[in-house]
């Protein structure tokens, strides 16, 4: 079984914007073909259990 496991995607991302100010998540649009992946914070999550797919995390940052 494959977990996604928060220390590796989501805490990283968090602790990249947490010391790089300047760096933002650049929510994807929601007519796209993961629209229903986007999580509330803006990142892309597909979980196996929950989809029957791969798993996968996604985030595209943008720098202001």
């Amino acid at each position: 079984h494959l977990y996604l496991a928060s220390e590796e995607n989501e805490r990283q991302i968090e602790a990249v914007l947490a010391d790089h100010g300047e760096w933002s998540i650049d929510r994807p649009d929601p007519r796209s073909c993961v629209a229903a992946f986007i999580s509330k914070s803006g990142w892309v999550q597909v979980v196996p259990h929950q989809q029957e797919m791969d798993g996968f995390f996604m985030v595209r940052l943008k720098k202001a």
